[in-house]
């Protein structure tokens, strides 16, 4: 299946995380709880790839431990490549201004 080129995955690198911004299905922006409360299928990829997720604050967090330039590497293809095919959607690195400037900006968008 083809990715969908509108939607991008922001990834940020963190020195103990990786954090996700998921765009929405339908619609712009991004999702303001990519999981939730209960079980999910999300939840299910979780478990399957060994990490822990959070993802009530506007993005997606998952625990990494400290994270090296060599870690990052085998990370990417463990963590980040799998949760890009989990949401059909390409992935992106930003930095952490970009990150949380779009972050700012999607919450921003709720509270109008």
């Amino acid at each position: 299946m083809k990715k969908q080129v509108d939607k991008i995955i922001l990834v940020l690198f963190g020195i103990q995380e990786i954090n996700m911004l998921i765009p929405k299905k339908r619609g712009k922006g991004y999702l303001k709880q990519p999981l939730g409360h209960y079980d999910c299928p999300l939840a299910a990829l979780s478990r399957d790839i060994g990490f822990d997720f959070n993802g009530l604050d506007g993005y997606l967090e998952i625990q990494t431990g400290y994270l090296t330039d060599k870690d990052k590497v085998d990370l990417t293809q463990r963590v980040v490549v799998p949760i890009s095919n989990f949401y059909d959607y390409k992935w992106q690195e930003v930095d952490r201004n970009t990150f949380f400037e779009t972050l700012k900006g999607n919450i921003a968008r709720v509270d109008k």
